[in-house]
């Protein structure tokens, strides 16, 4: 049957038809009138005269022709559309397990992939909540060109900011941040959040205004106007109910009574500090009165570009100004550089290069399961070829078909789009529990309409280019095979050539999966195994923070009461406090040696920590020389110290650490060195560093501190003894963090982030693998099918069966080997990218790739097992019969 006739006259053909028309009935009306007896000049003008504007009327008339002819056209393409389309879906509907699987296919590839995009969306493509924020800057501190988050985090000194304030003229404004952790008392409930003190030019530099109340200016910057915060929308309304009266309410908290002034407008939150809710205003005048807190570097830098200024010009302005410093002040700045950062860099950091890596693998995942819907699409088009010839010598065309086939990727689009958003969802949801920690804390990511919109695309995108695969696959040449079919299946060797290229590209970037995972799961290996320099078996840890400020006395007398009660639990060996190497919540500070001058005129970094006498038998961190502290060093005695074995190498290389004195605050007395101990990691994966400890009662920390317990058995049967303890020395505190050392380890972002991404390649991987698996299976059974006839003679001639059996397999092994061969490497290549998400692990590592190897020959084994057995048992009499 021949396919409808639509209008297709261009405009040119319109008003040529249009002006005949009209030239004919004009012709007409003066042949009558000269029949009437007049001229026949005179009746054409006549003619004319009566019938008016012909050029209007021509005009207007093709006007309206071609506008009926549009609609005519619009019509018959929607009709033509609905018709395609209730095909596409009964012919789908035909075939229910195919169907079911094409779109579970759909459904896996489009939501792993829209998953982590909701997490791109968040960190790249989301509106940042600051003005102009094109012009908004992180201006991080580098020693000697790099910014090592151990050493200071990228943090600048007081000094600095007073300085480059003075020495650059390319910002309107530059402002600094402090991150510490307070107690807020409302209502009775203690609670410990985290805390921003910024300096009060800072919310001109962000550009950020209070959405109740007021922000603080430069008037609360000291005395005791300074006792104020400005809270962020969620502690707002988690802890006052999103009540505006909250707003002139005076709190209590571990710094004292504090005035609320403001409430921040939702989705604010401080650059770098995306964790904090309280903004406090921060007095660094006391700081800077005393030249020897130059080296204290405590503030994160950010700065506002004066209108018409690039970052070139600020990066220039920035390293003349940092120049000057080094020469004039070598003792605070030797060493120190300053970078210019936009501040989406600076929020996303070293997040980047792996998200893209991770939505490049999902993007993978998604090209298998478009591959994987091309070949089983392919597949059944193949064993449609008869109906396709027969609609051929019916009279349609090969482009009608190719859209019949386009109308059936449409319907898996929407079915695969509807189910793809709902595996996204479900994965989002996943996401948000597992990887929290791995990302910049304060990242939020939902289905939002740009990521539902993704989806969607992502859904169109694979469904047409599934569907053009077996359009213009099996429908080539289709009038010789309906003049040579003989009812089998007998693909053309394109096709063939052309399925098990699919599915050879699955095995491939299979492969490529597999291997990254299993670099990641070595990588995870080989940090759990890590020597930390202490011991997280048989271990608890939290934190305390005083609810008000506590005198010396005081602190003593709590500390001392505290320690021994935790001992006196059944179970529990030791008690130390101090803080632990991997939370960062130790300072970085420059260590003075008595009678010895600042090399380069700069102070060596060290980590600073104030600990108790059995800090480090408890952490398990072994003594190399000297002793710990004990009871003997209390107030007033003589200050001593205790020093890693790392820095008693690099500053007494020959011996002599133990009796030396040093300083690790500008504003104390010198300390005796008692003691060496281990080197201690500060990060899963970082270099020992450089550390100092002091005595917990010679050197106090007012906030409050960690604990650590050293258990006998399972660490957590101890837990509540040690609640029922912090409640009965101190029943308004409340106790942070109480967990194993080992949950503590695992949750450093070092192994949080290589955990979420080695989970999220094992899921891709394994998605598709099994996926590819399908496509294996597919290609055997097929290609089984397909030699029906020839593995029935082969038998009927005497052919052994483990002959056929292997005639049978070959497919999926060559497709297997031809997957691996491409694969590896690819993998290889593609690994090397992976260098900074690696440690102790390279790239061609010969351990992973034998596993995944391995383990894709058996997989391919496996599913092409099922269909080559049936080939051994096919009935060589039945197959002679039907010849």
């Amino acid at each position: 049957m021949r396919e409808p006739i639509i209008p297709t006259r261009s405009r040119e053909q319109i008003a040529a038809d249009n002006r005949a028309e009209l030239d004919g009935w004009i012709e007409e009306r003066a042949a009558d009138l000269a029949a009437g007896g007049m001229a026949p000049e005179a009746a054409r003008r006549r003619a004319l005269k009566e019938f008016g504007d012909a050029d209007g009327a021509t005009q207007y008339g093709a006007r309206q022709d071609v506008a009926g002819d549009r609609r005519l056209r619009v019509r018959f393409w929607i009709e033509e559309l609905g018709s395609d389309l209730r095909i596409a879906a009964r012919t789908l509907a035909r075939t229910p397990t195919v169907t079911a699987v094409v779109l579970l296919t759909f459904a896996l590839g489009v939501g792993a992939t829209t998953a982590v995009f909701s997490i791109v969306h968040a960190m790249f493509l989301r509106r940042l909540p600051y003005g102009a924020e094109q012009t908004l800057v992180y201006l991080p501190a580098a020693d000697n060109g790099v910014i090592r988050p151990g050493l200071g985090g990228g943090r600048h000194s007081a000094a600095a900011l007073v300085a480059l304030r003075e020495r650059t003229t390319s910002f309107s404004g530059i402002a600094g941040a402090e991150q510490g952790n307070i107690i807020l008392t409302v209502n009775g409930e203690p609670e410990q959040v985290t805390a921003v003190a910024l300096t009060p030019d800072g919310f001109d530099v962000l550009q950020a205004r209070a959405a109740i109340g007021r922000t603080f200016g430069a008037r609360e910057e000291s005395g005791p106007a300074s006792q104020v915060v400005v809270l962020l929308d969620g502690l707002w309304r988690r802890r006052f109910g999103g009540d505006s009266g909250a707003v002139g309410r005076t709190i209590e908290s571990s710094e004292g009574p504090v005035g609320i002034i403001g409430v921040m407008p939702p989705g604010f939150r401080v650059p770098t500090y995306e964790q904090a809710e309280v903004l406090m205003p921060r007095d660094l005048a006391p700081l800077l009165r005393n030249a020897n807190n130059s080296q204290i570097r405590f503030l994160r830098l950010f700065a506002r570009l004066k209108p018409g200024v690039s970052g070139e010009t600020a990066r220039g302005d920035v390293d003349r100004a940092m120049g000057t410093l080094r020469t004039d002040f070598p003792r605070s700045f030797a060493g120190i550089d300053t970078r210019v950062m936009p501040i989406r860099t600076a929020l996303v950091g070293d997040a980047k290069p792996r998200l893209l890596i991770l939505m490049g693998a999902a993007g993978f995942v998604l090209l298998i399961a478009c591959a994987n819907v091309a070949g089983i699409l392919l597949s059944r088009a193949i064993a449609r070829r008869h109906e396709l010839s027969v609609r051929v010598a019916l009279g349609a065309g090969r482009g009608r078909l190719i859209r019949q086939f386009l109308a059936e990727g449409a319907v898996l689009a929407a079915l695969g789009a509807g189910l793809g958003l709902l595996v996204a969802q479900l994965g989002i949801g996943v996401l948000r529990h597992t990887a929290t920690a791995a990302l910049p804390a304060g990242t939020t990511f939902a289905l939002e309409p740009l990521v539902a919109f993704f989806a969607v695309g992502a859904s169109v995108a694979t469904a047409v280019a599934s569907a053009l695969v077996p359009a213009l696959g099996a429908t080539r040449a289709l009038g010789v095979a309906l003049r040579t079919d003989d009812g089998r299946v007998s693909p053309s060797h394109t096709n063939r050539r052309m399925r098990l290229g699919l599915v050879a590209g699955q095995l491939t970037v299979s492969v490529v999966l597999l291997v990254g995972a299993g670099l990641l799961l070595r990588t995870l290996q080989r940090l759990s195994s890590l020597d930390l320099g202490y011991t997280t078996e048989q271990a608890l840890t939290f934190r305390l923070q005083f609810t008000r400020p506590h005198s010396p006395a005081e602190q003593d007398a709590f500390w001392a009461s505290l320690y021994e009660q935790l001992r006196g639990i059944p179970g529990v060996l030791t008690v130390g406090g101090g803080n632990i190497p991997t939370s960062g919540q130790s300072t970085v500070t420059g260590l003075a040696i008595e009678g010895r001058p600042a090399e380069n005129g700069r102070l060596p970094d060290v980590r600073y920590t104030p600990a108790s006498d059995d800090y480090f038998v408890a952490l398990g961190i072994p003594i190399v020389r000297g002793r710990a502290f004990n009871t003997a060093d209390r107030d007033g005695a003589p200050p001593v110290a205790v020093i890693s074995a790392g820095l008693a190498q690099q500053l007494w290389p020959g011996g002599g650490a133990i009796g030396a004195r040093v300083r690790p605050d500008p504003g104390k007395a010198w300390s005796t060195v008692v003691g060496v101990v281990g080197d201690v990691r500060m990060g899963a994966a970082d270099a020992p560093q450089p550390s100092i400890y002091t005595s917990q009662r010679q050197d106090r920390w007012p906030g409050g501190g960690a604990v650590v317990i050293r258990t006998v058995a399972d660490p957590e049967a101890v837990s509540a003894g040690i609640r029922q303890v912090v409640h009965r020395v101190d029943p308004s505190l409340p106790i942070i963090g109480l967990r194993t050392l080992e949950e503590f380890r695992r949750s450093t972002p070092a192994v949080a982030e290589r955990r979420l991404q080695m989970q999220l390649m094992l899921l891709f991987a394994f998605v598709a693998l099994v996926v590819s698996a399908v496509g294996v299976y597919g290609v055997s059974a097929y290609a089984m099918e397909a030699r029906r006839r020839e593995f029935g003679i082969r038998l009927a001639l005497g052919a052994p069966r483990r002959r056929v059996l292997w005639l049978a397999l070959r497919d999926g092994v060559s497709v297997a080997a031809l997957g691996a061969f491409v694969g590896v490497p690819f993998a290889v290549l593609l690994a090397s990218r992976l260098r900074d998400m690696l440690y102790a692990v390279g790239p061609s590592d010969p351990l992973t790739i034998g596993v995944v190897l391995g383990t894709l020959l058996l997989v391919v084994m496996a599913a092409s097992i099922v269909p080559a057995r049936r080939a051994t048992l096919i009935d060589p009499a039945q197959t002679m019969r039907t010849e």
